[in-house]
């Protein structure tokens, strides 16, 4: 089997194309909104990584599609990759962004044992300030997920028709949150983080598939945004393809 893959960028903002060549089924990758995007521990890291809030979304949004890309080309032999900045590509993205809508949805009852949300999960999201990071809850609604939908369905498949799309993976939330549960961990300052990524797989008319989310648990310690990416964005890659293998072959 053979894909191939284009990347879309915009600033934080991401396309990837695959298209297998001997089923004929592609699957176009959407990054998430760069409103989308919660890391409580946003000021940790950016004082360590020397970047400004902006700096480290774009990375965590381009890294997190370059280690999708890879995690898919190993197991299915993807190949030739593109970049490309088009007016086109930004309408476009921002348009699939408009479409969208968000709820959150149980994790699917068959992949519960692969997932731990365990108390991460988020109830309510408040803008912070006008770096337009969210603010979210923890210890509520476990078992649930960050899903989307599709308002505009002849649109959503107008655009995805275009591009040759047989399937769509949206993300739909990029989450890093801190657990402050176990008091002797606080007081120490080594506390476990969790890596959050929530994502929708749509056919292309705009009609769910099914949702999830990856996580992956890291300790307060690390606050090397490049080193976080380049270890813990291959997991989570890794969950992402697992879960929607079986409904893209």
């Amino acid at each position: 089997m053979k894909i191939k893959i284009m990347f879309f960028f915009l600033l934080a903002s991401s396309f990837v194309y695959a298209q297998d060549s001997l089923s004929h089924k592609n699957l176009v990758i959407v990054s998430f909104n760069t409103d989308m995007f919660n890391n409580q521990a946003s000021k940790a890291m950016l004082m360590y990584s020397g970047m400004s809030y902006n700096e480290m979304v774009e990375f965590f949004n381009q890294s997190l599609i370059r280690y999708m890309d890879i995690k898919f080309r190993n197991h299915i032999k993807t190949y030739s990759l593109s970049i490309a900045l088009t007016t086109n590509t930004t309408d476009n993205l921002y348009k699939i962004w408009s479409l969208q809508s968000y709820l959150l949805s149980p994790i699917p009852k068959t992949q519960k044992r692969n997932v731990d949300p365990s108390s991460f999960l988020a109830t309510e999201k408040q803008p912070k300030g006008s770096k337009g990071e969210l603010v979210q809850a923890i210890n509520s609604l476990k078992g649930n997920f960050l899903d989307s939908k599709i308002n505009d369905k002849k649109t959503f498949s107008k655009i995805f028709r275009k591009l040759y799309a047989d399937y769509v993976l949206i993300i739909n939330e990029l989450d890093i949150k801190e657990d402050y549960s176990n008091p002797y961990s606080v007081g120490s300052n080594d506390y476990s983080r969790q890596l959050q990524v929530h994502f929708t797989l749509f056919d292309n008319r705009g009609n769910k598939i099914t949702g999830n989310v990856a996580t992956i648990e890291f300790s307060s310690q690390e606050n090397n945004i490049k080193e976080i990416a380049t270890k813990y964005f291959p997991m989570i890659a890794d969950k992402i393809r697992y879960f929607i293998g079986d409904y893209i072959k």
